[in-house]
């Protein structure tokens, strides 16, 4: 599993249902918690967080984004520090296959 530094925030949870993450997790010493495996998509382990975790913004990176670059996510992180703004995305383009 390849690992890569996101951005420095004031905080980093990691959430996940998977427990070969959390082992990824602990063994690099991130924070880490499970979440309900109940959950149909990453956008409702967000919702979970956001009830007991209060934030000024919650970043959700899907597990299966290999090709975002922590240029992608400080991008994010600029267009919310617009207080008129709700949410914002970014995409990854694909690479082209041949």
């Amino acid at each position: 599993m390849k690992l890569q530094r996101m951005p420095r925030t004031r905080r980093r949870d990691r959430r996940t249902d998977s427990n070969e993450i959390m082992s990824v997790c602990d063994a690099q010493r991130w924070t880490a918690r499970l979440t309900s495996t109940t959950h149909r998509s990453g956008t409702d382990r967000v919702h979970e967080v956001a009830q007991s975790v209060p934030a000024d913004v919650y970043i959700n990176v899907q597990g299966d984004e290999p090709l975002a670059h922590p240029d992608h996510v400080n991008a994010l992180v600029e267009l919310m520090k617009n207080p008129g703004r709700v949410v914002g995305t970014i995409k990854t383009p694909a690479p082209r296959m041949t």
